[in-house]
C-alpha cells in the first residue's frame, strides 16, 4: 500500500486531492501537510503543520510516516507572485528542491503539477508540441519551466521517479450547485443570454478540469514508467 505525503494540502488542488486519495488508499495512508492547520483535513485523517522550506522537519515527517510518494502542490500563483517575485521564487522553487532532495535520500516518488503558464514567447498555438519554445513572462511560469527541468535532472542524474502534467487554470471552489445557482441569478437579473451562457460554460469547463485532474494525478503517479511516452 502506498504511503503518500501531500505538500500544500490546504490549497486549491490539495483540498480536493487529499479526500480523493484517501478514498483510494485509505485515510491513514495519506498524510496532509500545510503551513497552516486545516481542521477539515485533520478531522478526516493524519495532518501535520509543515513549512515546505524547512527541509529537516520535512524529512522527519517522511521518516515518521514511512512515506514513499510525495505530491508537491506548493505554489505561489501568478497574481500574488507578480507582486513579490522574489518570494514566489523562494517558495515555489524551495518546496520543489526540498521535495526532490528528500525523495533522492529517502527513495520516494515525486509528483509536481506544472502549468500551461510555462508556455510563452513565439510557441505554436495550434497542436502545441510537448517540447517547444518556453519563454514565460510571469514568475509563476518561470518557476514551472525551471521545475520541469530540475525534475528531469533529478530523474536522469539520480534516478528519482519524478512526474508532472501541464494543467490548465482551474477553479476548485465551485460545486455544481454554485455553478447552476450563479447562472440562474444572472438569468433572473436579465443579463444578456450570451453573457450568461459564456459565464455558465466557463465554470462548467473549469469544474470538469478539476475533476479530470483529480483522477489523472493518482493514475499518472502509479503508472509504470515504461507505459509513459513522457513523464511530463
Amino acid at each position: 500500500m502506498k504511503r503518500i505525503l501531500v505538500l500544500g494540502a490546504g490549497g486549491q488542488i490539495g483540498s480536493e486531492l487529499v479526500p480523493y486519495l484517501r478514498s483510494i488508499y485509505g485515510a491513514d495512508n495519506v498524510l496532509a501537510t500545510d503551513v497552516k492547520h486545516n481542521a477539515v483535513l485533520a478531522e478526516a485523517g493524519p495532518f501535520e503543520a509543515l513549512d515546505a522550506l524547512d527541509a529537516k522537519a520535512y524529512a522527519e515527517l517522511v521518516n515518521k510516516y514511512k512515506i514513499d510518494s510525495i505530491f508537491n502542490l506548493v505554489a505561489l500563483l501568478s497574481a500574488t507572485g507578480e507582486k513579490n517575485p522574489q518570494l514566489a521564487m523562494r517558495i515555489n522553487m524551495g518546496a520543489l528542491e526540498n521535495s526532490l532532495e528528500i525523495a533522492r535520500e529517502k527513495n520516494c516518488a515525486v509528483f509536481t503539477p506544472s502549468s500551461i503558464g510555462a508556455f510563452g514567447g513565439d510557441f505554436p498555438r495550434d497542436k502545441t508540441p510537448q517540447d517547444t519554445v518556453m519563454q514565460p513572462n510571469t514568475i509563476y511560469g518561470v518557476c514551472k519551466v525551471t521545475g520541469e527541468l530540475l525534475s528531469n535532472y533529478y530523474h536522469s542524474r539520480f534516478g528519482v521517479d519524478t512526474r508532472s502534467v501541464r494543467f490548465p487554470a482551474v477553479r476548485s471552489d465551485l460545486s455544481w450547485y454554485h455553478i447552476f445557482a450563479q447562472s440562474t441569478v444572472q438569468i433572473m437579473s436579465w443579463q444578456p443570454m450570451l453573457s450568461t451562457m459564456q459565464y455558465w460554460l466557463r465554470r462548467v469547463l473549469s469544474r470538469l478540469s478539476m475533476l479530470l485532474m483529480l483522477r489523472l494525478m493518482p493514475s499518472l503517479s502509479t503508472s509504470t514508467r515504461l507505459t509513459l511516452s513522457s513523464t511530463l
